[in-house]
């Protein structure tokens, strides 16, 4: 059965030109321990007024080789490892539509964590941008991110996080990118999941700019 791990999020809405379209999440993290991962990105038209969507998709340079990518949107699924929007099927899109786009990425076995930045664009020639979601912004150095680490691991209520120093606030979010506990966080605070039913979930770590530092798997007996 596949293991859906996750997409994360920093969110809301992009402000574009002279409209605003939303991109939701607007920073898509993906990490998968291996197996196959299934993420979706919403697109909402605020402009007041129809317009067709097109779009690219641009890959963090340490996107895993063997990570298959296969990207559907509202008019038809592409093949895999196509990255851009054929310019004869565009997204139609009224005035307060939103639709999903679809990333289905077969890992191969391959664990590892990535990102995507999507490009939208309101003309088949790519060239007018009206939105684009974010790479993930970090705050600490390599040698930081390796130090922190959530315990303990596994856990049956609360759960601590060390060498925290430049985390001001923390989520804790399902592997569908449901955030189910959203709060701030001071040195060596703990917090509870109690409440949580048994599984895996994932823990973001932020700074004091709500910038992702680390995420990281959390399990509950």
């Amino acid at each position: 059965m596949k293991k859906l791990v996750t997409l994360f999020l920093s969110l809301f809405l992009f402000s574009s030109l002279v409209g605003q379209f939303g991109l939701d999440p607007e920073v898509i993290l993906i990490e998968s321990d291996g197996n196959d991962v299934e993420v979706k990105v919403e697109i909402t038209n605020n402009t007041g007024e129809f317009a067709n969507i097109y779009w690219m998709c641009e890959m963090d340079e340490n996107y895993p080789k063997e990570w298959g990518t296969i990207i559907c949107d509202n008019a038809t699924c592409y093949g895999e490892d196509t990255f851009k929007s054929n310019p004869n099927l565009p997204n139609a899109m009224e005035p307060g539509y939103s639709f999903k786009f679809k990333f289905t990425i077969s890992a191969n076995g391959a664990s590892g964590s990535s990102y995507v930045i999507m490009h939208m664009y309101d003309d088949e020639d790519c060239a007018n941008e009206v939105a684009t979601s974010n790479p993930p912004s970090v705050s600490v150095n390599d040698t930081d991110l390796e130090s922190l680490v959530v315990y303990p691991n596994p856990t049956q209520g609360y759960f601590g996080i060390r060498n925290d120093e430049s985390v001001k606030s923390i989520d804790v979010v399902t592997s569908t990118g449901q955030i189910l506990i959203s709060t701030s966080h001071e040195k060596n605070e703990k917090h509870s999941i109690t409440n949580l039913a048994s599984g895996v979930f994932v823990v973001v770590l932020k700074d004091s700019e709500d910038n992702i530092i680390k995420s990281m798997y959390l399990y509950k007996d």
